[in-house]
């Protein structure tokens, strides 16, 4: 058995005006027997590049909430390292917006899945953040 079974489920949902769904769909629970999986949440304390500590050496599920409020505006840049690769900017994610990178089953596996680097920057010194990460 897995240490940790990471599990993600996804569904799209629109409604009209009187708030009547006109589209409820589930895409799909994605699942994913590893071995940690770590759920915290952040501040921001600078404007530069701020390297995350990892729960392990390559994390293959990620998901990422801008939970800062207010007139701010702070957007957070998700800058990750693939595995065998270079550094790239993932995302860049606006307040109250999420970001998602979700690694599953056999692909789990392979030489170039998963970020062993994961780094983010606020536009603003005191972004906030809540953040997932497993493999």
């Amino acid at each position: 058995m897995a240490d940790s079974v990471n599990n993600l489920t996804v569904t799209v949902n629109q409604q009209d005006s009187f708030g009547v769904n006109t589209l409820q769909r589930t895409l799909g629970a994605f699942s994913y027997s590893g071995l940690v999986g770590e759920f915290r949440r952040g501040k921001l304390l600078t404007s530069g590049a701020e390297t995350q500590t990892l729960p392990t050496t390559n994390v293959l599920q990620f998901l990422l909430q801008n939970t800062t409020t207010g007139a701010s505006g702070a957007t957070i840049t998700i800058t990750g390292t693939k595995q065998g690769g270079t550094g790239a900017i993932l995302a860049v994610v606006q307040p109250g917006s999420l970001f998602v990178n979700w690694t599953h089953g056999a692909t789990g596996s392979g030489a170039t899945a998963g970020y062993t680097v994961i780094s983010l920057t606020a536009s603003i010194t005191g972004a906030t953040y809540e953040v997932f990460m497993g493999g």
